[in-house]
Protein backbone atom coordinates (compact mmCIF):
# COMPACT_ATOMS: atom_id res chain seq x y z
CA UNK A 1 0.00 0.00 0.00
CA UNK A 2 1.41 3.63 -0.50
CA UNK A 3 2.26 6.25 0.91
CA UNK A 4 -1.13 8.16 -0.91
CA UNK A 5 -3.30 5.30 0.61
CA UNK A 6 -1.89 4.88 4.15
CA UNK A 7 -2.97 8.41 5.20
CA UNK A 8 -0.42 9.01 6.99
CA UNK A 9 -1.10 12.19 8.76
CA UNK A 10 0.34 14.26 11.54
CA UNK A 11 -2.02 14.62 14.67
CA UNK A 12 1.24 17.00 16.48
CA UNK A 13 -0.05 17.41 19.76
CA UNK A 14 2.57 19.39 21.31
CA UNK A 15 1.91 19.58 25.31
CA UNK A 16 1.99 22.90 26.62
CA UNK A 17 4.35 23.69 29.53
CA UNK A 18 3.63 25.06 32.61
CA UNK A 19 3.60 24.14 36.27
CA UNK A 20 1.47 21.24 37.31
CA UNK A 21 -1.34 22.49 39.81
CA UNK A 22 -2.88 19.62 42.39
CA UNK A 23 -6.72 19.99 41.48
CA UNK A 24 -9.31 17.72 41.51
CA UNK A 25 -13.02 17.05 39.55
CA UNK A 26 -14.90 20.36 39.16
CA UNK A 27 -18.47 20.83 38.77
CA UNK A 28 -20.32 23.86 36.76
CA UNK A 29 -23.45 24.85 38.99
CA UNK A 30 -23.95 28.21 37.20
CA UNK A 31 -22.17 30.71 35.17
CA UNK A 32 -21.28 34.43 36.36
CA UNK A 33 -19.36 36.41 33.44
CA UNK A 34 -17.24 39.44 33.98
CA UNK A 35 -14.89 40.95 31.74
CA UNK A 36 -11.22 39.45 31.62
CA UNK A 37 -8.19 40.52 30.18
CA UNK A 38 -7.04 40.20 26.43
CA UNK A 39 -4.42 37.53 26.15
CA UNK A 40 -1.08 39.20 26.32
CA UNK A 41 1.41 39.41 23.30
CA UNK A 42 -0.37 38.52 20.82
CA UNK A 43 0.92 41.55 18.46
CA UNK A 44 4.15 40.72 18.79
CA UNK A 45 6.97 39.27 16.19
CA UNK A 46 6.47 35.63 16.90
CA UNK A 47 2.64 35.77 15.08
CA UNK A 48 4.07 37.56 12.38
CA UNK A 49 6.31 35.03 12.01
CA UNK A 50 3.51 32.29 11.90
CA UNK A 51 1.51 33.94 9.60
CA UNK A 52 4.70 34.21 7.94
CA UNK A 53 4.72 30.25 7.49
CA UNK A 54 1.28 29.29 7.41
CA UNK A 55 1.33 31.60 3.93
CA UNK A 56 4.20 30.16 2.33
CA UNK A 57 2.94 26.52 2.85
CA UNK A 58 -0.97 26.95 3.95
CA UNK A 59 -3.17 29.72 2.39
CA UNK A 60 -4.08 33.17 2.90
CA UNK A 61 -7.51 32.70 4.11
CA UNK A 62 -5.71 30.30 6.94
CA UNK A 63 -3.54 33.04 7.62
CA UNK A 64 -6.57 35.22 8.31
CA UNK A 65 -8.29 33.23 10.63
CA UNK A 66 -4.54 33.02 12.75
CA UNK A 67 -4.82 36.69 13.08
CA UNK A 68 -8.54 36.54 13.88
CA UNK A 69 -7.72 34.07 16.71
CA UNK A 70 -4.80 36.46 17.77
CA UNK A 71 -7.33 39.38 18.36
CA UNK A 72 -9.42 37.27 20.30
CA UNK A 73 -10.92 39.19 23.56
CA UNK A 74 -11.83 36.45 25.96
CA UNK A 75 -14.93 36.35 28.35
CA UNK A 76 -14.17 35.23 31.64
CA UNK A 77 -16.63 33.17 34.42
CA UNK A 78 -15.51 31.92 37.63
CA UNK A 79 -17.65 29.15 38.91
CA UNK A 80 -17.39 27.56 42.03
CA UNK A 81 -15.98 23.59 42.03
CA UNK A 82 -16.05 20.43 43.94
CA UNK A 83 -12.41 19.69 44.49
CA UNK A 84 -11.79 16.11 46.21
CA UNK A 85 -8.11 16.83 47.23
CA UNK A 86 -8.27 20.99 48.14
CA UNK A 87 -11.21 22.63 49.32
CA UNK A 88 -12.07 25.98 47.76
CA UNK A 89 -10.57 25.87 44.22
CA UNK A 90 -12.82 27.21 41.68
CA UNK A 91 -13.14 26.74 37.67
CA UNK A 92 -12.48 29.67 35.42
CA UNK A 93 -14.38 29.46 32.20
CA UNK A 94 -12.85 31.71 29.38
CA UNK A 95 -14.75 32.01 26.27
CA UNK A 96 -13.11 33.92 23.34
CA UNK A 97 -15.17 35.05 20.52
CA UNK A 98 -13.25 33.10 17.99
CA UNK A 99 -11.82 29.38 18.52
CA UNK A 100 -8.82 29.55 16.56
CA UNK A 101 -8.65 26.79 13.44
CA UNK A 102 -5.04 25.62 13.16
CA UNK A 103 -3.46 22.78 14.21
CA UNK A 104 -1.70 22.31 17.62
CA UNK A 105 0.99 20.66 19.43
CA UNK A 106 1.36 17.12 21.18
CA UNK A 107 3.76 14.95 19.31
CA UNK A 108 5.53 16.28 16.12
CA UNK A 109 8.32 14.08 17.11
CA UNK A 110 8.27 15.33 20.86
CA UNK A 111 8.25 12.82 23.77
CA UNK A 112 4.53 12.87 25.79
CA UNK A 113 4.90 14.24 28.79
CA UNK A 114 3.42 12.04 31.83
CA UNK A 115 1.97 14.00 33.76
CA UNK A 116 -0.83 16.27 32.53
CA UNK A 117 -0.86 20.30 33.24
CA UNK A 118 -3.89 20.11 35.46
CA UNK A 119 -3.97 24.25 35.64
CA UNK A 120 -6.65 24.06 32.69
CA UNK A 121 -9.46 21.86 32.82
CA UNK A 122 -10.23 22.59 29.04
CA UNK A 123 -8.41 23.57 26.44
CA UNK A 124 -8.42 24.02 22.30
CA UNK A 125 -5.44 23.32 20.50
CA UNK A 126 -5.08 23.81 16.87
CA UNK A 127 -2.37 24.66 14.14
CA UNK A 128 -0.49 23.20 11.04
CA UNK A 129 2.31 20.74 10.51
CA UNK A 130 3.93 19.79 7.43
CA UNK A 131 6.38 16.94 5.90
CA UNK A 132 8.39 17.22 2.96
CA UNK A 133 10.51 15.66 0.15
CA UNK A 134 10.42 12.11 1.28
CA UNK A 135 11.05 9.56 -1.64
CA UNK A 136 6.80 8.50 -2.01
CA UNK A 137 5.26 12.13 -0.92
CA UNK A 138 6.60 15.90 -1.74
CA UNK A 139 3.99 17.42 0.52
CA UNK A 140 2.54 15.49 3.50
CA UNK A 141 0.06 18.86 5.39
CA UNK A 142 -2.67 18.69 7.31
CA UNK A 143 -4.27 20.84 9.86
CA UNK A 144 -6.51 20.07 12.70
CA UNK A 145 -8.45 21.03 16.09
CA UNK A 146 -8.07 19.51 19.12
CA UNK A 147 -10.00 19.86 22.92
CA UNK A 148 -8.10 18.16 25.29
CA UNK A 149 -10.11 17.74 29.06
CA UNK A 150 -7.99 17.20 32.33
CA UNK A 151 -10.59 16.09 34.63
CA UNK A 152 -8.24 15.86 37.71
CA UNK A 153 -4.21 15.52 38.10
CA UNK A 154 -4.16 12.31 37.01
CA UNK A 155 -6.09 12.14 33.52
CA UNK A 156 -6.07 13.42 30.46
CA UNK A 157 -8.56 12.98 27.40
CA UNK A 158 -7.88 14.36 23.86
CA UNK A 159 -10.06 14.15 20.81
CA UNK A 160 -8.79 15.72 17.59
CA UNK A 161 -9.65 15.68 13.69
CA UNK A 162 -7.52 16.64 10.78
CA UNK A 163 -9.70 19.01 8.82
CA UNK A 164 -7.73 20.02 5.94
CA UNK A 165 -5.49 17.62 4.68
CA UNK A 166 -2.89 17.13 1.68
CA UNK A 167 -0.58 14.30 -0.06
CA UNK A 168 1.11 15.32 -3.47
CA UNK A 169 3.19 12.11 -4.81
CA UNK A 170 5.60 12.21 -7.64
CA UNK A 171 3.99 11.86 -11.25
CA UNK A 172 0.58 11.18 -9.21
CA UNK A 173 -0.77 14.31 -8.73
CA UNK A 174 -2.31 16.58 -5.38
CA UNK A 175 -5.38 15.27 -3.00
CA UNK A 176 -6.95 16.89 -0.68
CA UNK A 177 -9.60 16.78 1.77
CA UNK A 178 -10.36 15.55 5.70
CA UNK A 179 -7.99 13.40 7.48
CA UNK A 180 -8.56 11.15 10.43
CA UNK A 181 -9.51 11.58 13.47
CA UNK A 182 -7.18 10.66 16.86
CA UNK A 183 -8.35 9.94 20.20
CA UNK A 184 -5.94 10.01 23.30
CA UNK A 185 -7.04 8.66 26.64
CA UNK A 186 -3.91 8.70 29.39
CA UNK A 187 -4.05 7.90 32.94
CA UNK A 188 -0.84 8.85 35.28
CA UNK A 189 0.34 5.65 37.07
CA UNK A 190 2.36 7.28 39.91
CA UNK A 191 4.24 10.37 40.88
CA UNK A 192 7.41 10.62 42.88
CA UNK A 193 7.29 14.54 44.30
CA UNK A 194 4.24 15.71 41.91
CA UNK A 195 6.07 17.88 39.29
CA UNK A 196 9.32 15.71 39.58
CA UNK A 197 9.09 12.56 38.33
CA UNK A 198 5.93 11.00 36.92
CA UNK A 199 5.38 7.44 35.11
CA UNK A 200 1.92 6.88 32.94
CA UNK A 201 0.27 4.91 30.48
CA UNK A 202 -1.12 6.71 26.97
CA UNK A 203 -3.75 4.54 24.52
CA UNK A 204 -4.10 6.44 21.10
CA UNK A 205 -6.25 5.37 18.56
CA UNK A 206 -6.87 6.78 15.28
CA UNK A 207 -9.98 6.40 14.40
CA UNK A 208 -11.60 6.33 10.44
CA UNK A 209 -12.49 9.71 9.54
CA UNK A 210 -10.36 10.33 5.93
CA UNK A 211 -11.79 10.69 2.68
CA UNK A 212 -11.42 7.33 2.17
CA UNK A 213 -9.40 5.48 -0.48
CA UNK A 214 -7.60 8.64 -0.97
CA UNK A 215 -6.14 10.14 2.28
CA UNK A 216 -7.17 7.03 4.90
CA UNK A 217 -7.21 3.35 5.40
CA UNK A 218 -10.69 3.26 7.09
CA UNK A 219 -9.22 0.82 9.44
CA UNK A 220 -8.72 1.67 12.96
CA UNK A 221 -4.97 1.77 14.23
CA UNK A 222 -3.54 1.50 17.72
CA UNK A 223 -0.98 2.80 19.93
CA UNK A 224 0.18 2.24 23.53
CA UNK A 225 2.46 4.13 25.30
CA UNK A 226 4.25 4.01 28.24
CA UNK A 227 5.87 8.27 29.03
CA UNK A 228 8.28 8.82 31.97
CA UNK A 229 8.81 12.22 32.89
CA UNK A 230 11.18 13.96 35.46
CA UNK A 231 13.08 17.76 36.06
CA UNK A 232 16.16 18.39 37.38
CA UNK A 233 17.61 21.87 37.92
CA UNK A 234 15.03 23.61 35.89
CA UNK A 235 15.84 21.00 33.00
CA UNK A 236 12.36 18.71 31.79
CA UNK A 237 13.09 15.58 30.39
CA UNK A 238 9.74 13.52 28.72
CA UNK A 239 10.60 9.89 27.26
CA UNK A 240 7.92 7.31 25.84
CA UNK A 241 8.08 3.49 24.64
CA UNK A 242 5.06 1.63 23.31
CA UNK A 243 3.77 -0.42 20.59
CA UNK A 244 2.32 0.42 17.24
CA UNK A 245 -0.70 -1.54 15.36
CA UNK A 246 -1.67 -0.68 12.01
CA UNK A 247 -4.87 -2.45 11.00
CA UNK A 248 -4.44 -3.95 7.16
CA UNK A 249 -6.93 -6.20 5.42
CA UNK A 250 -4.70 -9.26 6.59
CA UNK A 251 -4.75 -8.40 10.36
CA UNK A 252 -2.14 -5.70 12.01
CA UNK A 253 0.99 -4.85 11.01
CA UNK A 254 3.63 -4.13 14.87
CA UNK A 255 6.55 -2.02 15.49
CA UNK A 256 7.90 -0.23 18.41
CA UNK A 257 8.26 3.37 18.69
CA UNK A 258 10.15 5.54 21.17
CA UNK A 259 10.88 9.31 21.70
CA UNK A 260 13.04 11.59 24.37
CA UNK A 261 12.90 15.54 24.87
CA UNK A 262 14.52 17.95 26.88
CA UNK A 263 12.59 21.54 27.75
CA UNK A 264 14.27 24.19 29.32
CA UNK A 265 13.68 27.43 29.86
CA UNK A 266 15.25 30.20 27.94
CA UNK A 267 14.34 33.85 29.13
CA UNK A 268 10.62 35.29 30.67
CA UNK A 269 7.92 33.15 29.01
CA UNK A 270 10.35 31.37 26.10
CA UNK A 271 11.37 28.25 26.24
CA UNK A 272 12.88 26.12 23.99
CA UNK A 273 13.04 22.05 23.43
CA UNK A 274 15.29 19.44 21.18
CA UNK A 275 14.17 15.70 20.49
CA UNK A 276 15.16 12.39 18.92
CA UNK A 277 12.26 10.25 18.12
CA UNK A 278 11.31 7.26 15.62
CA UNK A 279 9.18 4.40 14.36
CA UNK A 280 9.79 1.51 12.28
CA UNK A 281 5.56 1.59 10.63
CA UNK A 282 3.52 4.46 9.78
CA UNK A 283 1.82 6.01 13.23
CA UNK A 284 0.76 9.91 12.53
CA UNK A 285 4.63 10.40 11.14
CA UNK A 286 5.21 8.51 8.75
CA UNK A 287 8.11 5.40 9.79
CA UNK A 288 11.80 6.67 10.35
CA UNK A 289 13.75 8.61 12.65
CA UNK A 290 13.71 12.11 13.84
CA UNK A 291 15.29 14.92 15.26
CA UNK A 292 13.53 17.78 16.72
CA UNK A 293 13.81 21.45 17.94
CA UNK A 294 11.22 24.55 18.45
CA UNK A 295 9.96 27.32 20.60
CA UNK A 296 7.30 28.15 22.91
CA UNK A 297 5.93 30.83 23.61
CA UNK A 298 3.73 31.64 26.55
CA UNK A 299 1.36 34.91 25.58
CA UNK A 300 -0.16 35.53 28.77
CA UNK A 301 -1.45 32.40 31.18
CA UNK A 302 -3.78 31.36 28.74
CA UNK A 303 -2.63 30.99 25.57
CA UNK A 304 0.74 30.08 24.30
CA UNK A 305 2.20 29.76 20.57
CA UNK A 306 4.52 27.46 19.39
CA UNK A 307 6.91 27.21 16.20
CA UNK A 308 8.73 23.79 15.67
CA UNK A 309 11.27 21.98 12.73
CA UNK A 310 12.01 18.09 12.85
CA UNK A 311 14.81 16.49 10.00
CA UNK A 312 14.60 13.33 8.79
CA UNK A 313 17.57 10.88 9.00
CA UNK A 314 17.03 7.63 8.23
CA UNK A 315 16.42 6.13 4.50
CA UNK A 316 12.53 6.80 3.62
CA UNK A 317 12.04 9.60 6.13
CA UNK A 318 10.55 12.98 5.55
CA UNK A 319 13.65 15.15 4.83
CA UNK A 320 12.37 17.96 7.10
CA UNK A 321 9.06 19.44 8.54
CA UNK A 322 7.67 22.72 9.45
CA UNK A 323 5.00 22.54 12.52
CA UNK A 324 3.04 26.18 14.00
CA UNK A 325 0.57 25.91 16.94
CA UNK A 326 -1.91 27.65 19.40
CA UNK A 327 -3.01 26.59 22.54
CA UNK A 328 -5.68 28.92 24.23
CA UNK A 329 -7.49 27.58 27.59
CA UNK A 330 -10.66 27.68 28.11
CA UNK A 331 -11.25 26.42 31.58
CA UNK A 332 -9.10 26.69 33.99
CA UNK A 333 -8.65 26.19 38.04
CA UNK A 334 -8.03 28.32 40.41
CA UNK A 335 -7.32 28.23 44.10
CA UNK A 336 -9.30 30.04 46.85
CA UNK A 337 -7.94 33.73 47.00
CA UNK A 338 -6.13 33.68 43.63
CA UNK A 339 -7.76 36.91 41.56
Amino acid sequence: MTSLNRGRLQQAKWRLGGPNARAGHGTLPGLACVPGPDPVGFRANPVVSMLTMIRDHHSNAVAAGFLLAALASPVVAQVPSSDSGKAGSRLVVHAPFFIPFFHHRRQAGRAFSAEPDSTAFLRVEAGYDGNYRSPELDRDLTSSISLEVTPSSRFELDADLDFWALEAAPGAGTVRGRGDAHLTVQWTAFTIRPGDVAVALAYIAKLPAANRGTLGTGRVDHRLLVPVSFAFKGVQVDAHLGADADATPAGFDWGPEGAVSVTIDVIGSLSAHAGLSGQVIDTDQPAGGYVSGGITWQAGHLTALDLGARHGVTKGAPSYGLIGGISIALVTRRRAGQR
